[in-house]
C-alpha cells in the first residue's frame, strides 16, 4: 500500500514538501552519544540530517546541511549522512586507518549525492562533517561549513574543522554533481582530558560561534527540556497548539516519553512495526531513542538556544561523550598505534 508521502517527505501526487516531515528528530547511540535536529522557526522543511552509529570501539557521527539554493537539498543531506556513516562503520570495522576511512566516506557520500541529480543544472547539494571517537583518539572530516568542536570539561575548547567559504562567506566546497570529487579536511586529536565532541550545522554555530559560548549553553535549562518535550509529546490539537510549537515528525509522534525502544535508522525514519524502510538497507541501527544519558538534554539545550535566538535556519547538534585520558599506544582489534595530539 502506498504511503501518503515519499521517503524524502514530499507528496506522492503533487510533489509538495510536507512541513511536518522530520520537523524535529532525536537520536541516540547508547548513553554516550545523542543528536537533535529541528526545522527552526523560519524554514518550510528541515534540510539538515544526521547519522549516529557505533562500530566496535568507535562512535560515529555525521551531520549534513542541505544547500538551500539547490533542489531536494533535504534528500541530499539524508543520503550523504547515511552513506558517510555506513562507510565509516564498514571501513573502521575492517581495520582501515581512520584517515583513510574518513576520506573514503566523504568521497562515497559525494558520489551518492551526485547520483541524485537530474542534470548538473539541477543538482541536489549539501555540506558534510563526520567524526569518529574511539580509544585511539578523535578524527574529523569536513566539506563545506558544517563544523566540529572539541568542548573539554576543563580548559579551552577549539574548532576541529575549517570552513570551505569564500567572499561574503559563500560556500566554496560542497557535495553534489555540480562540485568536484570531495577533498575533505581531515584532522585528528588526542584529548588530554574528558569532554564533548560536537558536530553542528550553521543553524547553531551562527548563534554560538566559539567553543566557550557553546560549552556554556550545554547545561540544560528546565524550560528548554519542557519545550522539547512538548514538541515530542504533541498532545495538543492543532487548533490549540501555540504558534511556535509545531507538530513533530513521524519519529517524534511515535517516540514514547518513557524511553521505550523503537526500531530506527540513523536518520530517525522509524516505523512502528519495527520494519526497516527500503532506504535504510545496509545502514547500521541508530540505537535507542530518548536514552543517551544527559547528552540528549545537552543537545536539546543547544538547539533550544538557537530557536530562542530566532531559529532562522534548520539547526542540528550532535554530541559524543569522550572519556580520557586516552593511551598513546593502544592494542586491540585495530592493532597498536601511536596517536599524535594533532595532525
Amino acid at each position: 500500500m502506498r504511503r501518503d508521502r515519499r521517503p524524502d517527505g514530499h507528496c506522492w501526487d503533487c510533489g509538495t514538501a510536507q512541513p511536518s516531515f522530520r520537523a524535529h528528530v532525536e537520536a541516540t547511540a547508547g548513553p554516550g552519544a545523542a543528536a537533535v535536529s529541528d526545522r527552526g522557526l523560519r524554514r518550510a522543511v528541515n534540510a539538515d540530517a544526521m547519522a549516529l552509529v557505533t562500530a566496535g570501539p568507535w562512535t560515529i557521527g555525521v551531520v549534513c546541511d542541505g544547500v538551500s539554493m539547490s533542489p531536494r537539498s533535504e534528500r541530499a543531506a539524508r543520503v550523504a549522512a547515511q552513506t558517510g556513516a555506513a562507510t565509516l562503520a564498514a571501513r573502521l570495522e575492517a581495520g582501515a586507518l581512520p584517515e583513510d576511512a574518513h576520506h573514503r566516506a566523504a568521497v562515497r557520500a559525494g558520489r551518492a549525492v551526485a547520483a541524485l541529480a537530474a542534470s548538473v543544472d539541477a543538482a541536489p547539494a549539501c555540506t558534510y562533517v563526520a567524526a569518529t571517537a574511539g580509544p585511539q583518539g578523535l578524527w574529523c572530516g569536513s566539506v563545506g561549513d558544517s563544523r566540529a568542536y572539541w568542548l573539554p570539561d576543563h580548559g579551552p575548547g577549539m574548532a576541529l574543522t575549517e570552513d570551505d567559504t569564500g567572499e561574503h562567506d559563500a560556500l566554496a566546497a560542497w557535495l553534489g554533481a555540480d562540485a568536484p570529487e570531495p577533498e575533505p579536511h581531515i584532522r585528528s586529536y588526542r584529548p588530554p582530558g574528558p569532554g564533548r565532541l560536537l558536530l553542528c550545522t550553521d543553524g547553531l554555530w551562527r548563534y554560538l560561534p566559539d567553543p566557550d559560548s557553546l560549552r556554556v549553553h550545554l547545561t540544560p535549562h528546565p524550560s528548554a527540556i519542557r519545550a522539547t518535550t512538548a514538541r515530542l509529546s504533541d498532545i495538543q490539537p492543532p487548533a490549540s497548539r501555540p504558534p511556535n510549537v509545531r507538530q513533530s515528525d513521524d519519529l517524534a509522534d511515535r517516540t514514547r516519553l518513557d524511553g521505550s525502544r523503537l526500531a530506527s535508522s540513523p536518520l530517525g525514519d522509524a516505523r512502528p512495526d519495527g520494519a526497516s524502510h527500503p532506504d535504510d538497507a545496509g545502514i547500521p541501527d541508530g540505537g535507542e531513542l530518548l536514552d543517551g544519558g544527559g547528552l540528549l538534554d545537552e543537545a536539546r539545550a543547544l538547539v533550544a538556544h538557537a530557536l530562542d535566538a530566532g531559529g532562522h535556519d534548520n539547526v542540528t547538534a550532535l554530541l559524543i561523550a569522550v572519556p580520557a585520558p586516552m593511551a598513546r599506544d593502544v592494542s586491540g582489534p585495530f592493532g597498536p598505534r601511536a596517536v599524535p595530539r594533532t595532525c
